[in-house]
């Protein structure tokens, strides 16, 4: 039961809000849809309720965003494969890509004549020897490819395009590629700065060292 005291506490809270004329159950309905109200309220928002629905990321369109663009590269296959010529391949794609996307070895291939495990760079220019050495560059007098037969280096600040294309790894687009830079930097000052050509990186770098030089 109330005390007085809070009986009176109780009567002048109802005075000051405008209620002490309101019928006691219509009190009490309004206490009991308080204390419900407040029940709610705390169950919602106390830990341990039951928390509020977390969105769930998409992860496809995180992959999506996170996948690196892919390139791809222009290698040009000669030699011995049923289907000589120019092949797009992925970037990061090996000599051995490069054969079977010309068709694979013709017969007439000649067996480890070139590593089918070095990489390829764009631009490249890949040959497979044939059985006799049928089918590989040859020059004439003073060309590159004589130079090279006799033990000498292909001076690379005076080859043309086409006695650079006989030396391993070069196509007729790097051929290209380093007379124009030659044109517009002037002579190589070392060998080493044939990789300041765009398509020649350090594996075609590798190749031509004991092929070539800058001259005198």
């Amino acid at each position: 039961m109330l005390t007085d005291d809070l009986k009176l506490k109780l009567a002048c809270l109802l005075r000051r809000a405008g209620l002490s004329r309101t019928p006691r159950p219509v009190l009490l309905c309004m206490a009991a849809a308080l204390a419900l109200l407040l029940g709610l309220a705390l169950w919602r928002f106390w830990p341990g309720g039951e928390p509020l629905p977390a969105e769930e990321p998409d992860f496809r369109l995180v992959a999506q965003e996170a996948a690196p663009a892919s390139e791809d590269i222009v290698v040009d296959v000669e030699g011995a494969v049923r289907n000589p010529g120019l092949y797009t391949l992925p970037a990061g794609s090996r000599a051995g890509d490069a054969v079977e996307a010309a068709g694979g070895l013709s017969p007439k291939a000649l067996a480890g004549g070139v590593n089918l495990a070095q990489p390829l760079e764009d631009g490249q220019q890949l040959t497979v020897p044939s059985k006799g050495g049928e089918g590989q560059a040859s020059g004439t007098e003073g060309s590159a490819g004589a130079q090279a037969a006799a033990g000498g280096l292909v001076n690379i600040n005076t080859a043309s395009a086409q006695e650079l294309q006989e030396l391993s790894g070069i196509g007729p687009a790097l051929s290209q590629r380093i007379v124009e830079y030659r044109s517009a930097n002037g002579p190589f000052s070392s060998v080493e700065e044939l990789t300041e050509v765009s398509g020649i990186g350090e594996a075609i770098l590798e190749r031509l060292r004991g092929q070539v030089s800058v001259g005198a």
